[in-house]
């Protein structure tokens, strides 16, 4: 076999195996367990509601003279 017989069967066989690899396989979404929800999680708005009220701390009880 020569080397052109060799890409056209390569070529052959590549446009034979195309549309069976080009269709899509059916996809269904992972179960997800009921510690990975957010809402579930009471922690997670107390963490948010902890930096903001240490954010307004530091920002109130800034005693620095040279800020306006």
């Amino acid at each position: 076999m020569t080397i052109r017989t060799l890409f056209a069967a390569a070529a052959a066989a590549g446009l034979v195996v195309a549309p069976i690899s080009a269709q899509a396989a059916s996809r269904h979404p992972a179960p997800i367990a009921k510690g990975e929800k957010i809402a579930e999680n009471p922690w997670i708005p107390w963490v948010v509601a902890l930096a903001v009220a240490l954010a307004i701390i530091l920002v109130v009880t800034d005693d620095d003279p040279s800020s306006p």
